[in-house]
């Protein structure tokens, strides 16, 4: 401008330009992320403040752009290892001039997170063998899914009885990251052995008495079972369950039996209760398993006296046969143990309460098998006061032909696990005992007693496999020449065998009835006869015992002793009769020993005699009678009956008969009427029959009415009285 203020101008062209970058100082800290894959890095900042936050003295500026001007951008580059993914984000700061400048953002993304395994429990086995193999299992993890693992199992067997099992499943992700999860599994075998087969069992006993049974099945949860042993209990009485009180309406307390018994051989009752105001409260019936028959075995009901006796009373009830006092509450007894019989007869309180029940009066009326359920029934009479109480009960039965066993089998396996087993086992004694027969014989008989033989049992050999040889029963029969059909028990005394051949038949019976029957002959035959006898009788007379014989021949012979028994044991010669000598014609003898008199009045005096008096009611005699070279043979035994001529009663012959009919030998004290009357068991009358009878032996033919029962009583009665006897039909 001049001094006019004239101007002129000039223009000057300044660029003014921003070419410097943004300043950085420092860089982002590097970083690390929980994650999987790129898609989890964190989102880029976009200011220079969030940008500036990541790192630690990390500074952006610039000269000439504010900060929230500058233009914060980035670009992320994925490296290519894993566990971490490193991802390089490189920030770009730009200012409005376009000046930028550029950090490095070092992100790794790393997965630290274990699989979540699945939970699991405990448990428990028996057996080794029960034990599942190990399985799979799902652990869930964050990057990888589901992992599926198989257990590994580590086993502590040191107890075989208790071994631990631990079963480990590891589950490893993809960056190594691991989880695991462990099951305690405890195997110990606590269940005992199981041991099968038949509750009860019966078997017949063996040679020596003994018995053998099959042994049962024995099984165990964890293998081979240890070995089976028992231990075998007789038993010997059923008890009652246990103690019960006694109330006015009566209870019912059961009893089973098992074996092979009958009712009727119940042979003790052991009872045991208490009372605290008198036995006289209390009744105890025994009904019988066939639901009909009881008996009272402790009554009756009562008051007063002895009846007030209180306190425990143990006694033992027997059968009939025993003799034992009769338990009655009135009597006076003393606590505790005692024998007794039952009461028997029912108060009529029990047989109101009993319908139904027919009562017994002793065991042996029982009827049926004992096997079943028996009762007691035991009730408080109702009128009084004061408690009973039942407290045990026991059933005996005789047992020597069905002994009854409780064996208990056990096993016992590894772990020392017990298994039992209780069996009922009935022993039956079903053999026969074994007999041996001698061999047949032939001897030369009597020729005196018309060649008869006086016979004598050799020994015969028994045993049975249950019953001592001096137990069993051997009897014999006779058949052919010399009969006898009546079983008779086989003694050592002698007993006449007829001419000819007779058949002795030997019956041996154990002592359970099992029989073995042997058989063989015995022929007698004639020797040259000295003498023939052909009779020999006795009778009763007013001056004493006549005896009479007969002989058809005597050949080289001497004379006859006259011998008498009281006893048929012992003989004593009375008297001597002389022989013929020598002669083929029937000869009669006779020989009277006196009563009250000292000689006998035979053919020759002088021979002594005890006196006959009432005192010897019965008399024995033979005869001996002697050659004339010393030998002797005695003829067979008779007897005579002193008691004032009384008539007797034989004994029935064949009895048991099979054909309704059989014979009575009576010897009649006179010409008497005999009425002959027939009854069946139950006393029923089947027939009456009146007969005239001689004097001495009387053979009587009785027939039985057909259909009746198989036990029939015969009364025979005269002038002298009544005798009774028994026969048994097949």
């Amino acid at each position: 401008t001049d001094a006019c203020d004239n101007t002129s101008t000039v223009d000057h062209i300044i660029n003014v330009d921003d070419t410097v970058a943004p300043v950085i100082v420092g860089a982002p800290t590097e970083t690390t992320v929980e994650g999987c894959d790129a898609g989890d890095v964190p989102a880029a900042v976009t200011t220079v403040a969030a940008l500036e936050a990541l790192g630690v003295n990390f500074t952006i500026t610039d000269g000439c752009t504010a900060d929230g001007d500058l233009e914060v951008t980035s670009s992320d580059v994925a490296g290519t290892t894993t566990c971490p993914l490193v991802i390089t984000r490189t920030y770009t700061i730009t200012d409005d001039c376009l000046n930028s400048s550029t950090a490095v953002h070092i992100i790794n993304i790393d997965d630290t997170t274990p699989p979540v395994a699945p939970s699991v429990q405990s448990a428990n086995y028996q057996c080794l063998s029960n034990v599942p193999a190990p399985g799979n299992l799902t652990a869930n993890d964050n990057c990888a899914g589901p992992i599926i693992v198989l257990g590994v199992d580590q086993v502590n067997s040191t107890n075989p009885c208790n071994i631990i099992i631990t079963r480990t499943w590891t589950f490893t992700d993809n960056c190594g990251n691991t989880s695991t999860r462990s099951q305690t599994i405890t195997v110990a075998d606590t269940t005992p052995p199981i041991i099968t087969g038949p509750a009860s069992i019966t078997v017949n006993a063996n040679a020596n008495c003994g018995f053998t049974v099959a042994p049962p099945t024995v099984s165990d949860n964890c293998g081979t079972p240890g070995a089976l042993t028992f231990v075998d209990a007789l038993v010997t009485c059923f008890p009652t369950a246990g103690g019960e009180n006694i109330n006015a309406s009566g209870i019912f307390i059961p009893i089973a039996v098992v074996g092979l018994q009958q009712a009727n051989q119940l042979k003790k009752v052991d009872l045991s209760f208490e009372t605290n105001q008198g036995k006289g409260r209390a009744e105890f019936v025994l009904i019988a398993p066939n639901g009909t028959q009881g008996i009272v075995l402790v009554g009756n009901f009562c008051q007063g006296g002895f009846c007030e006796e209180p306190g425990t009373f143990s006694p033992s009830l027997y059968p009939n046969s025993s003799g034992y006092p009769v338990w009655q509450n009135s009597n006076s007894i003393p606590t505790g143990a005692g024998n007794f019989r039952p009461t028997g007869v029912p108060s009529a309180q029990t047989i109101a309460d009993l319908p139904g029940i027919t009562f017994v009066t002793k065991f042996e009326d029982f009827i049926g098998a004992a096997a079943g359920q028996w009762k007691i029934y035991a009730r408080k009479q109702q009128s009084v006061n004061g408690s009973i109480h039942f407290n045990t009960g026991c059933l005996t039965f005789e047992e020597e032909c069905a002994k009854i066993y409780t064996r208990t089998w056990s096993s016992t396996d590894a772990c020392n696990n017990v298994g039992t087993f209780v069996q009922t086992i009935v022993v039956q004694d079903v053999t026969p005992p074994s007999i041996t027969c001698p061999g047949n014989e032939a001897l030369t008989g009597n020729a005196l007693t018309t060649c008869s033989k006086e016979y004598t049992f050799p020994q015969i050999v028994v045993s049975d496999n249950c019953t001592a040889a001096a137990s069993i029963v051997l009897k014999y029969t006779l058949s052919g020449a010399t009969t006898m059909a009546t079983q008779t028990v086989v003694t050592a005394n002698p007993f006449t065998l007829s001419l000819g051949v007779t058949t002795i038949t030997l019956y041996a019976t154990d002592g359970c009835g099992n029989s073995a029957v042997c058989s063989y002959t015995v022929t007698v035959s004639c020797p040259p006869l000295p003498v023939r006898l052909v009779s020999f009788e006795g009778k009763n007379t007013p001056k004493g015992n006549e005896l009479t014989w007969k002989t058809s021949s005597e050949q080289n012979f001497s004379h006859y002793e006259v011998e008498r028994s009281d006893d048929a044991k012992t003989f004593k010669m009375i008297g001597k009769v002389n022989g013929a000598g020598n002669t083929k014609e029937k000869l009669s003898y006779s020989y009277l020993d006196e009563l009250n008199s000292n000689v006998g009045a035979g053919m020759v005096s002088g021979a002594k005699s005890p006196l006959i008096t009432q005192n010897s009611p019965l008399n024995y005699y033979r005869l001996k009678m002697v050659d004339l070279d010393g030998s002797s043979e005695y003829s067979k035994v008779i007897f005579i009956d002193n008691n004032k001529h009384k008539s007797i009663v034989g004994a029935f012959y064949p009895n048991p008969t099979s054909n309704n009919e059989a014979f009575i030998n009576i010897n009649s004290s006179g010409l008497n009427q005999w009425t002959i009357t027939a009854y069946d068991i139950t006393g029923k009358l089947l027939s009456v029959e009146s007969k005239v009878l001689n004097i001495g032996e009387n053979i009587v033919k009785i027939k039985l009415i057909e259909n009746s029962s198989n036990v029939g009583i015969i009364r025979f009665e005269n002038a002298e009285g009544v005798q009774f006897r028994k026969i048994l039909r097949n």
